[in-house]
C-alpha cells in the first residue's frame, strides 16, 4: 500500500487556501468592473441590476478586505474568491424567480443610479479598478441592456475608456426582455454593438395573415456583415 508524503502550507499571511493553493488579495488593476446592468426592464430596480467583476490574472484572488462602492454607499466583502480569468457577479436579488432569471454569486445592496455612477473597488485601502457612466453623453444609454466592457478591452486600463464599453446583446433569463452576459464572456464591441436592429420592419402580411415583429431583435455577426432577426407575434 501507499503512504503519501504531505507538504502543508500556511496560507493564513497571504489569504486562505482556496482550490488546493494559496490564494492572495488582488493588486491595483487584477480585478476590474467588466459589466453593469442599472436599468432593468420586466423586473424592479432593487431586484434585477447587478455588476460583474472581471480576474484579469491567471491566479484566483481573494476579496476579504475588500469594498465595493458607489458614490453614496459601501459594502464590505467577505470570504469571495474570483476564479482564474473568471467572473464574479454581483445582483441585488440571489433568486432567479425574482432578479429576471440570474444566477448571481453574491447578494449587494447598491442603488444604481440610472443617470450615471462611479463604482469603485478598494481592498486594504488600496483602488483596485474603478468604473463610470453616464446617461448618453460619453457612455452609451443602457436601458434593458448591460453596459458591457469588450471582450477584446479587458483591462483596467481600456475599461476607463467609454469607447471600450457598448451594449449588451445577447437575451438572458426569464421573457429574454434583457440583454447581456452575466457571469460569462463579453461579446465584442463592433458591428453589434451598439445594437443595429433596434428597429424592427413594419408589419407585414403573410397570405391573409399579420405579421407584427417586436423590438429589440437579435443582432448576429455574418462575416463582414451583420443579420437581425425578430421575435414575431
Amino acid at each position: 500500500f501507499c503512504i503519501p508524503v504531505e507538504a502543508r502550507i500556511d496560507c493564513s499571511e497571504e489569504g486562505r487556501c482556496f482550490a488546493g493553493q494559496c490564494v492572495r488579495a488582488p493588486s491595483a488593476g487584477e480585478v476590474l468592473f467588466s459589466e453593469i446592468m442599472y436599468d432593468p426592464v420586466d423586473v424592479a430596480d432593487d431586484l434585477g441590476e447587478w455588476v460583474e467583476l472581471y480576474n484579469a490574472t491567471d491566479s484566483h484572488l481573494y476579496l476579504n478586505q475588500c469594498e465595493l462602492s458607489d458614490r453614496t454607499f459601501g459594502i464590505r466583502l467577505g470570504q469571495e474568491v474570483i476564479p482564474a480569468r473568471g467572473h464574479l457577479l454581483f445582483a441585488r436579488s440571489l433568486n432567479p424567480a425574482e432578479n429576471g432569471g440570474l444566477d448571481a454569486d453574491v447578494q449587494f445592496d447598491l442603488l444604481l443610479n440610472n443617470t450615471g455612477d462611479r463604482l469603485e473597488l478598494r481592498c486594504d485601502g488600496i483602488r483596485i479598478d474603478v468604473a463610470e457612466y453616464d446617461m448618453g453623453s460619453r457612455y452609451p444609454r443602457a436601458s434593458g441592456t448591460s453596459l458591457s466592457l469588450s471582450g477584446t478591452r479587458l483591462n483596467a486600463a481600456a475599461n476607463d475608456e467609454p469607447g471600450s464599453w457598448c451594449l449588451g446583446t445577447e437575451p438572458y433569463g426569464a421573457g429574454h426582455n434583457n440583454r447581456g452576459t452575466p457571469g460569462s464572456i463579453n461579446s465584442v464591441c463592433g458591428q453589434c454593438n451598439p445594437n443595429p436592429c433596434s428597429d424592427a420592419p413594419a408589419p407585414r402580411c403573410v397570405d391573409d395573415t399579420v405579421v407584427v415583429t417586436h423590438t429589440p431583435g437579435i443582432c448576429e455577426v455574418d462575416g463582414n456583415d451583420f443579420r437581425c432577426t425578430y421575435e414575431e407575434e
